[in-house]
């Protein structure tokens, strides 16, 4: 008996060593600075803050919509995304590394942004996706439990998106200083279903299998305020970003656990389902400062700092059913370059570096991530196009307990995006 004990012990610490990391596939949700997102910011690794005469600051910094001269008419995309994810290794059998690597890809629904004077006032609407992520793939491993091979195997779906209905308005002060606020409608989707099954090649009768599943969409208010200044050779933005609101939303769970071990013991089944719960997913408290240099009329240097809040919730909080989320405080700085090629093209070149500066929440949510950028930006007539790629790398260890994994993600892609001036 003490032999299938440890079995069940085996069986259920790989499959909460799988939950552990799947935790941190919704990173992106909570810092959405890992993909491109915007106009010449997305080429220079999410940097504007501190304004670069795009429609793009209408998400950056509203006041600096203020830089812009007549009408204009943004759509842009990441038209295709990858991503890899590894886990070396997801758990230890017996001495044996199990690891574990994933791969897909997607295509970035398009972006919208238009941008109007109306008085004294520049005024910015938007429709801005800056997450969606989408995974599907089976996995399986040979093990030894107690010396009997078994056979273990995971198939999992997850899918996570986020996206902001916005309206944004800024206005001069005098010739130098700008301010702006906007406010954007938030919605978010998530569904998790993760099946664990154990079988034992030599016994049919034998098997373990966990399923869950979990579906929500929330949806928030989401408050930003900003100011920006104009000097002689240099710009300065401050961006203020509000923990969002809640409006409405739900979700559903759903867990089920069966176990015959052909231990002499009858198989034993358990299943809790809820639907119709209170769902909510948070933003934190987000403060940006960007500064941005012109060296000579052809060279021009930005860069942005911000800093994260950490956060902690539960995403069913009217639910005997816990699910919480942590993530820990960020800083994050990134460098941007434009030169200008010629009178129509500009190379553009970026660089960004994010780490925790905390462990107040959780110690596994501790992930450091670096993006590089490059594109080129080419006006033709009334139209600005662009074309970019990016690259972007987290890396975590995870203490597992009698063992570290070493978690890796990565995510690169083509971007492109087109600005219509009238």
């Amino acid at each position: 008996m003490k032999h299938f004990s440890t079995q069940r012990g085996v069986f259920l610490c790989l499959l909460l060593s799988f939950f552990s990391i799947l935790e941190a596939f919704s990173q992106t949700g909570y810092d959405n600075q890992i993909l491109p997102v915007g106009g010449v910011e997305a080429l220079m690794a999410n940097t504007g803050t501190a304004g670069l005469n795009s429609v793009g600051a209408i998400y950056y910094n509203p006041a600096a919509l203020t830089q812009l001269e007549g009408n204009s008419l943004k759509v842009s995309g990441a038209t295709y995304t990858g991503y890899r994810f590894k886990a070396t290794p997801l758990f230890e059998a017996e001495g044996a590394n199990l690891d574990y690597e994933g791969s897909s890809s997607t295509s970035t629904p398009t972006t919208m942004v238009g941008v109007r004077s109306w008085k004294r006032w520049r005024i910015g609407t938007s429709i801005i996706i800056p997450l969606q992520f989408e995974y599907d793939g089976p996995e399986s491993w040979n093990v030894s439990v107690g010396g009997v091979p078994k056979k273990f195997s995971i198939n999992q779906v997850y899918k996570e998106s986020l996206f902001q209905v916005g309206l944004a308005a800024a206005t001069k002060l005098d010739t130098n200083w700008s301010i702006g606020a906007s406010v954007n409608f938030q919605g978010y989707s998530s569904l998790s279903f993760v099946e664990g099954r154990t079988t034992d090649p030599a016994d049919p009768t034998f098997l373990f299998e966990e399923v869950t599943r979990e579906k929500y969409t929330p949806y928030h208010l989401l408050f930003v305020a900003s100011a920006h200044r104009r000097c002689k050779k240099w710009d300065i933005g401050v961006r203020i970003t509000l923990p969002n609101l809640y409006l409405f939303g739900n979700g559903s769970t759903s867990d089920f656990n069966y176990q015959n071990l052909s231990d002499g013991n009858p198989a034993v089944n358990t299943e809790v389902s809820r639907s119709s719960e209170k769902a909510v997913f948070r933003t934190p408290a987000d403060f940006r400062l960007g500064l941005a240099y012109r060296l000579t009329e052809k060279w021009r240097f930005t860069t942005d700092n911000s800093y994260t809040m950490g956060i902690s919730y539960d995403v069913f909080p009217d639910s005997q059913f816990d699910d919480i989320q942590e993530r820990n405080a960020i800083w994050r700085s990134t460098l941007g370059i434009q030169h200008q090629l010629s009178e129509r093209s500009m190379l553009h070149v970026g660089t960004a570096y994010s780490l925790p500066i905390s462990s107040q929440y959780s110690k596994d949510n501790n992930y450091k991530f670096w993006t590089g950028t490059l594109g080129v930006k080419y006006k033709f007539a009334f139209l600005d196009n662009m074309l970019g790629v990016f690259y972007s790398r987290g890396q975590n260890d995870i203490d597992q307990g009698t063992f570290v994994s070493k978690i890796t993600y990565e995510n690169y892609g083509l971007f492109f995006g087109t600005s219509y001036n009238f």
